[in-house]
């Protein structure tokens, strides 16, 4: 995983102070609703905005759709 410290973040910092290499996490599964339709093989370009912790779905969405369609151009701001 991967965790931004935040001044104040009670998560953020109790992972960063007190996990170290090798500690065993349990977390819950996805519940988010982040899909990516099909797009017709016509389309040439994709844009995909993220901000935050958000950007970890659209990674995802974009590597799957280059995956998928390598021809498609992807453009991200973030």
């Amino acid at each position: 995983i991967t965790v931004r410290r935040v001044d104040g973040g009670t998560v953020s910092n109790f992972l960063h102070d007190s996990i170290r290499p090798g500690a065993v996490l349990r977390a819950l599964p996805p519940t988010g609703t982040f899909t990516l339709e099909a797009l017709p093989p016509s389309a040439s370009a994709v844009a995909f905005v993220a901000g935050g912790v958000g950007i970890t779905p659209i990674i995802s969405m974009a590597e799957a759709l280059l995956r998928t369609q390598p021809a498609t151009r992807v453009l991200l701001v973030y």
